[in-house]
């Protein structure tokens, strides 16, 4: 009777876990402008992916803006489904209340002011009155202006030649063999969606990955610096 009751209590839980998922396709999502005249004014660039509430329940979001990296001069500014923000907001003041399936665009806008370069930002989400902010799901958007060749430069190339992802194909746990500096890594399905972040450590472990080909993507600091291919199998 007890086990009976322990697997009605874990079902539950998966499933309220379950219920509180939600998607941003794709993700990460890109926008790349090459011949922006920059000194021209004001300019601001949409990165507009699709944000669904997977839950078939009324569900409600809080989300967090982190810039990974950019040029100083840079500035995000979010749109999500109550209203627009300035770029120093960072994070959403009320609730994203989101029906069973809802899909809305999540903007994340860039305002260059005059700087070509590259940069990354990563949209944190958790469930809104959770006090602990569990992060829930991330999603990345990426964006490249006037600058096509920097973000992977020729000492990236050699960086990126380097790396060692072993074993490979693996069933559970992999390591990164590099002298380069790096201090994370995300795996990326072949879709684009991001399916584990890390910190820089010495075993990954993707055991509960299904069996397919993904992208390890590596970063230092300040931005990416090499993708690698692993199978798990």
């Amino acid at each position: 009777m007890k086990k009976t009751l322990l697997f009605f209590f874990l079902f539950s839980c998966i499933s309220n876990i379950s219920a509180q998922e939600m998607s941003i396709t794709p993700n990460p999502s890109s926008i790349e402008e090459d011949n922006l005249n920059l000194e021209n004014g004001f300019i601001e660039l949409y990165n507009d992916p699709l944000m669904k509430n997977e839950s078939t329940q009324e569900t409600q979001y809080k989300w967090i803006k982190v810039v990974e990296s950019a040029p100083t001069e840079w500035e995000f500014s979010v749109v999500d489904i109550n209203q627009s923000y300035f770029p120093e907001i960072d994070t959403t003041p009320v609730p994203l209340t989101f029906s069973p399936n809802q899909e809305v665009t999540f903007r994340v806008s860039v305002i260059p002011n005059g700087a070509a370069g590259c940069g990354t930002v990563r949209m944190d989400f958790s469930l809104w009155g959770d006090t602990e902010d569990e992060i829930i799901y991330s999603a990345y958007y990426e964006y490249k202006v006037n600058n096509p060749g920097e973000c992977f430069s020729s000492t990236n190339e050699t960086i990126l030649k380097e790396a060692n992802i072993y074993p490979n194909p693996t069933n559970d746990f992999f390591t990164i063999k590099t002298d380069a500096p790096f201090t994370k890594i995300r795996i990326i399905d072949t879709s684009g969606k991001l399916v584990k972040v890390f910190s820089r450590n010495d075993l990954y472990d993707i055991s509960e990955l299904e069996e397919a080909l993904y992208f390890v993507e590596i970063f230092n600091d300040y931005e990416k610096i090499g993708v690698e291919k692993i199978i798990c199998h």
